[in-house]
């Protein structure tokens, strides 16, 4: 199996526009060698600082459908499963998610940050989901930064 591991340079919430930009390139540049599986950080989009620009955030959210999509279609046309972390709806609030793309473009399982650091809490909910993804390279978890320090998640 073949992995590409992607670094995205941290932007602040302002920066959504560049970020999903880059995002696109980004999977774009990793799929022009034959590869697996493409992992972006967390946070991807729209930041991983939210910080306390509410307006900003929910501006860069009113896109996230979009950029769901665009992720998809990435999959989908390169035929590489994506796992990628962004910050997703969930009722009023917002979740810390990863979400994993099959190579037909499907979205087969997520997880939501459940160790939220002091910070995370200012613009995230803590979440409890860890799927078990079935998936062509064999089974598949996610976990997001700071879950990786709780043995029982994985």
């Amino acid at each position: 199996m073949r992995v590409a591991t992607v670094q995205q340079n941290a932007k602040d919430v302002k920066s959504y526009k560049e970020a999903w930009e880059e995002i696109k390139l980004l999977i774009d540049n990793a799929a022009s060698e034959p590869v697996d599986l493409i992992v972006l950080p967390e946070c991807a989009y729209p930041a991983y600082y939210l910080g306390y620009d509410r307006d900003r955030t929910t501006e860069a959210m009113g896109y996230i459908d979009k950029v769901v999509e665009d992720v998809s279609r990435r999959a989908k046309k390169y035929k590489v499963n994506i796992a990628i972390g962004l910050a997703v709806k969930s009722g009023n609030g917002l979740m810390n998610a990863g979400l994993f793309f099959n190579r037909n473009g499907e979205i087969l399982g997520t997880c939501n940050k459940s160790n939220l650091w002091h910070f995370d809490r200012k613009w995230f909910d803590c979440g409890m989901n860890f799927d078990v993804i079935e998936s062509d390279i064999g089974k598949v978890g996610l976990i997001v930064c700071a879950d990786g320090r709780a043995p029982e998640i994985s």
